[in-house]
């Protein structure tokens, strides 16, 4: 039995998890909140009204 091709394979949908990762990172402007002294998740979190653990994963 073949699988369902209804939808996007999880391959195609993977290769969008890095531009949309660097996307999200751009548009919460994480770069100039961490600083060249850089951040933690929960300061970052902090600046962005975020999640500490999403922005971990992220």
């Amino acid at each position: 039995m073949d699988a369902p091709t209804d939808g996007p394979s999880i391959l195609a949908m993977a290769d969008l998890a890095t531009p949309m990762s660097i996307r999200v990172a751009a548009t919460l402007g994480l770069v100039e909140h961490a600083g060249s002294a850089g951040a933690t998740a929960e300061q970052l979190a902090c600046d962005t009204a975020t999640s500490a653990p999403a922005l971990r994963r992220l």
